[in-house]
């Protein structure tokens, strides 16, 4: 006959042995999201990004420096040519005048430096949910073992009643050994729901960067679900949403200033032609030199009319060396005085001789004044 065993022999472990960590922020949830430490090495390297392509259009000064030293003077003819020591230096100031190119690019790493700066802060909301959820596995984990427990507690009772009835010639040995059956059945649920509390322990304590397991010690607060209203209001506010959006906008700018690629740029080294279209008089009198007398009554011409003297104010547009080009004062024409003295006066006859002035080598159809 099959003998079966105390109830007592069964395993009484109630929980298998393990490495636990035992964080000094008290194992609550909020401390756990705390203690994550997220570096953001994405965000610096999107900032030098923005850097390296504004210094491809801004000012670079060049500077250059030289010193010389000789045995001696140099002369020549007793003037001193080259000097024993001597010191040079040249600065060169290079300003990118046209850089459009270069300006999109900027704009756009600052684009994408902004996305990643809100992904990087999306990334503490994640880290957050998924510290949550750690916790909240490991929470219903140990219920699941608590509930296990007190099933084997019960079917332990219920052998040591199926014993003492056995042993009391009320009961039958079937009994007993079905009771002792649930006992090792519950036992043996309880030691498996330990190894997926082994597994969750374990994730909460790689979400929150600790160097084993983590155990919770307080039961969860859970804050009451917002509204439907509230939800969708503070929808715009998520930091998913907001890294979204910014990735939304580096990307449209990106495909909208694809026509940059194509645009004209200048920059140090390179050669223009330019045009420029100068607007001013189309007629001017090109008369002698000598003919114009500038003195403290202003720049003046002795015209002759009717065989008397009359000054004119003139201005002069360009000195042609042994001649000028007036463009106001003198009218086509005129006869003037080849070489004026400041002692003639307004009015003051004189014999004029008819001794007419080149044609002007400015415009071919410049008029001409004798």
């Amino acid at each position: 006959m099959m003998t079966a065993p105390d109830a007592s022999e069964l395993p009484t472990r109630s929980r298998p042995v393990s490495r636990v960590f035992t964080p000094p922020f008290g194992e609550d949830a909020d401390s756990a999201v705390d203690t994550c430490r997220i570096r953001r090495p994405q965000s610096a390297r999107c900032t030098a990004v923005v850097r390296e392509t504004k210094a491809a259009w801004l000012p670079t000064l060049y500077g250059n420096g030289s010193y010389t030293h000789l045995d001696g003077n140099r002369v020549n003819a007793g003037t001193v040519v080259e000097s024993q020591n001597e010191l040079g230096a040249n600065l060169t100031l290079t300003v990118p005048l046209v850089m459009t190119r270069q300006w999109m690019n900027t704009d756009e790493s600052r684009l994408d430096a902004d996305a990643t700066a809100a992904t990087s802060t999306d990334v503490r909301r994640t880290v957050a949910y998924a510290t949550g959820q750690a916790y909240l596995a490991v929470y219903a984990q140990k219920t699941i073992i608590e509930i296990d427990e007190v099933a084997r507690g019960t079917a332990r009772r219920h052998a040591d009643y199926a014993h003492e009835r056995y042993a009391g010639g009320v009961g039958t040995s079937l009994d007993e050994v079905r009771a002792l059956q649930e006992v090792a059945i519950d036992d043996a649920l309880v030691q498996q729901a330990y190894a997926p509390l082994a597994a969750v322990e374990e994730a909460l304590g790689i979400v929150v960067g600790a160097q084993g397991p983590l155990d919770t010690s307080e039961d969860p607060v859970l804050a009451a679900p917002p509204t439907l209203e509230d939800g969708v209001h503070d929808a715009e506010r998520r930091t998913d949403v907001i890294a979204l959006g910014a990735r939304l906008k580096a990307a449209r700018s990106r495909s909208r200033s694809t026509f940059a690629r194509a645009l004209p740029w200048a920059a140090a080294g390179m050669y223009a032609r330019i045009t420029f279209h100068m607007t001013g008089h189309t007629e001017l009198l090109v008369v002698p030199a000598t003919s114009v007398l500038i003195d403290a009554e202003g720049t003046r011409a002795a015209v002759v009319r009717d065989g008397a003297i009359s000054w004119h104010k003139v201005q002069i547009e360009k000195d042609l060396g042994d001649k000028v080009a007036i463009s106001s004062g003198l009218a086509e024409g005129d006869v003037l005085v080849a070489a004026p003295s400041d002692r003639l006066v307004d009015g003051m006859r004189i014999h004029a001789q008819d001794s007419r002035s080149t044609r002007a080598p400015l415009p071919e159809s410049t008029p001409k004044a004798r």
